[in-house]
């Protein structure tokens, strides 16, 4: 689309003008988008135009009616600031009916930038892991989030349910285990809780 002052100066232009031929009635401005097009209308109920004037508007100062006068500049930037953009100002009228002026500017599709990376989900497969977590939810939801990554979790509430399980495993499986324990967790469990694990690992 076009420069946003350059836009705003033509609807100014638009309403000025239709403020000046329209004593009683209405002015309405609409805004709405044609395909590609974004379109930009002002219509008044004003006194119209000479259908022989019409295609003549868009040049300074043309006589429009006889007590109104001239149309001015403000038509003829308008109209130029438009092509400046791409788009064409363009205008219907009926005498003693009303007038209604039509921006249409392209609309330009926005892309969205290409990512620098790409995230990949991390995968575990294979890894087993003992998830050491005191809350139910909390460790439900771990549970959920490592397993749907391919490892396979063991839960347990406390380090002494996790020596227990340490221990049961290792005789089947030595040195197998991963360690997981948030520190929020961590920091409510026994002072020597971490030395009593570490020795499994």
């Amino acid at each position: 689309m076009g420069d946003p002052r350059r836009i705003r100066q033509v609807i100014t232009n638009l309403l000025s003008n239709a403020l000046r031929f329209t004593d009683e009635g209405h002015i309405i401005l609409r805004s709405r988008t044609d395909g590609e097009q974004w379109l930009v209308e002002v219509e008044d109920s004003g006194c119209g135009i000479d259908p022989t004037k019409l295609a003549e508007i868009f040049q300074p100062f043309v006589q429009v009616s006889g007590k109104r006068g001239g149309t001015g500049l403000g038509l003829t930037i308008s109209s130029r600031l438009a092509q400046a953009m791409g788009g064409v100002l363009s205008a219907t009228s009926t005498p003693e009916v009303g007038s209604c002026f039509c921006l249409r500017l392209p609309l330009r599709v926005a892309t969205a930038p290409v990512p620098k990376t790409v995230n990949q989900a991390v995968c575990l497969h294979g890894l087993r892991l003992l998830l050491i977590e005191d809350n139910p939810l909390t460790q439900r939801i771990t549970v959920e989030m490592l397993n749907t990554s391919g490892a396979q979790v063991v839960a347990v509430g406390n380090a002494a349910h996790a020596i227990e399980t340490l221990q049961i495993a290792n005789r089947l499986l030595p040195h197998w285990w991963i360690l997981i324990c948030p520190i929020s967790t961590a920091l409510r469990l026994p002072g020597n809780w971490h030395s009593n694990i570490r020795r499994w690992f």
